[in-house]
């Protein structure tokens, strides 16, 4: 769930869940609590996941995480993985007490920079392209949030939050960790380091003061600037606020670019340079619930162009190549590619191919993909693509984990609300399903309130959905009005 989701109701999401009617006498319901059917709940809690993947400016490797479950130490370790087509997948970090993650392969492709926190602080480290031992490359005084290597490779652009002034340190050491919501702001700023491979040290401060609070940010193509979106605080009800600067990196100079009301963040360079790119509101006032646009603004400043108003949902913005803009987007309960040619506005849908494409990465030359995409048939896998042949090459094997598990079917179902609105849910059968035979109905209800549910293998979130199909039960999650991947207007009806 982003920040978006968040504002737009204002709090967490909630899952809420319903048992519809009494269970039938002739229903055989196993009670037995020592008797257990199908995959134990600690079992569906162990599965290893990925997280997304990040494609070699050379389109030959893949870099991604695999998180695992840690039992003895109750918590979640992720760790780097690299595979490529012809091989198979290796781990590259082991970190013993954190976890690595956000892996970035350097431009020349002898690198991998990712954030790992094995002291006190998260730092940037650096990885050879194949394996070794990862070493520091920041020594910052508090947790780096984010980082880019430059178009040269020589250094490497990053964020973190302000440290304490001497009040808030004073305070820490008496009480602890602790701060007053809404009163005590800590902003993000920029820095950057010079690649070094002998002595970790601290970036040079880019931006700086208790104005703004800096958010994404994107090298120009020549590295003489940085584009970054920012809003008057931290506070999640800020986020409407965020406007877009460009910093000239020598100079230290900052000039915004897009101020318009509403919230304008994202922003990307076009590969000549010339354009920005980004993500808004266009000034919409209910943009809690309205679509997001992609539009463009010359790097230099000038007229904001709208390049999507013929979509109706909210696109994600990956990569500007020479190719087009390449986004993913939700269409009803899948996830799909596309791919925008901002001077004419023609839309093509580049890969719909698993139902699922969670995230993706595109290379510069817009020539290869990289993406992790489940569907009802299979846990999320890392696939790799040559975007022009559109033929995907599986390079995981995480669905083997689930071999020989009772995981029932899934069904896309539809009614028609009182009111006449088409609704849309997915439906979760056993295993050897007799319609003949009335079964208890349990209702999982997504949150967001935009989220979506959609056909998952495996549902590990919350509830124990496998042993419920074991069980007999149906289980149906509706994506009720407001939910995401139905446009605007659908996601509308849920207002007031």
């Amino acid at each position: 769930m982003n920040e978006r989701s968040v504002t737009r109701i204002g709090c967490i999401a909630i899952g809420v869940l319903l048992v519809l009617g009494r269970v039938p006498d002739s229903f055989s319901w196993q009670s037995d609590a020592s008797v257990v059917p199908g995959p134990s709940f600690k079992k569906v809690l162990s599965l290893r996941s990925i997280g997304g993947p990040v494609i070699s400016w050379d389109g030959l490797r893949v870099a991604y995480t695999v998180r695992s479950t840690d039992w003895e130490e109750n918590r979640y370790d992720t760790e780097i993985w690299v595979v490529s087509e012809e091989g198979e997948p290796v781990q590259f970090t082991r970190t013993e007490s954190g976890s690595s993650h956000s892996p970035q392969w350097s431009p020349d492709g002898r690198w991998i920079a990712f954030l790992t926190k094995r002291d006190e602080k998260q730092q940037i480290f650096l990885i050879g392209a194949n394996g070794g031992e990862a070493f520091p490359v920041t020594r910052h005084s508090e947790d780096v949030r984010a980082f880019r290597w430059s178009p040269d490779g020589t250094e490497i652009v990053y964020s973190s939050v302000d440290t304490l002034d001497h009040y808030q340190t004073q305070t820490k050491a008496q009480y602890g960790d602790f701060e007053i919501d809404d009163e005590e702001k800590r902003m993000t700023h920029l820095w950057r380091i010079p690649l070094k491979l002998d002595e970790p040290a601290e970036g040079e401060r880019l931006t700086s003061g208790a104005d703004f609070t800096v958010g994404s940010f994107h090298w120009s193509p020549d590295g003489s600037k940085i584009a970054f979106d920012h809003r008057p605080d931290p506070l999640i009800t800020s986020w409407g606020k965020s406007d877009i600067s460009v910093l000239d990196v020598e100079t230290g100079r900052i000039t915004p670019l897009v101020t318009q009301e509403g919230p304008d963040t994202g922003p990307v360079y076009s590969p000549d340079g010339k354009w920005i790119a980004f993500e808004s509101s266009m000034e919409e006032p209910f943009y809690y619930y309205a679509n997001t646009e992609i539009a463009r603004v010359p790097a230099r400043g000038g007229k904001i162009e709208v390049l999507t108003e013929t979509f109706d949902e909210d696109p994600s913005v990956i990569r500007w190549t020479d190719e087009g803009i390449y986004f993913i987007a939700n269409q009803r309960w899948s996830r799909a590619l596309f791919c925008l040619q901002p001077d004419n506005d023609e839309l093509t849908r580049v890969l719909g191919s698993p139902e699922i494409i969670l995230s993706a990465d595109i290379t510069p030359d817009g020539r290869m993909a990289a993406l992790s995409a489940s569907d009802r048939l299979i846990l999320p896998e890392i696939f790799i693509t040559s975007i022009s042949e559109g033929i995907l090459h599986q390079l995981t094997q995480m669905t083997e984990q689930v071999a020989g598990w009772d995981l029932g079917t899934r069904e896309i179902v539809e009614w028609k609300s009182r009111d006449g609105a088409r609704i849309e849910g997915i439906l979760w059968k056993p295993d050897g399903f007799d319609p003949d035979i009335r079964r208890p109905l349990l209702v999982s209800i997504h949150g967001g309130p935009t989220g979506t549910s959609r056909p998952v293998l495996v549902e590990s979130y919350v509830y124990p959905y496998l042993q419920w199909l074991a069980r007999g039960a149906l289980i149906l999650q509706p994506n009720y009005r407001g939910s995401s991947g139905y446009g605007e207007e659908f996601r509308s009806l849920n207002v007031r």
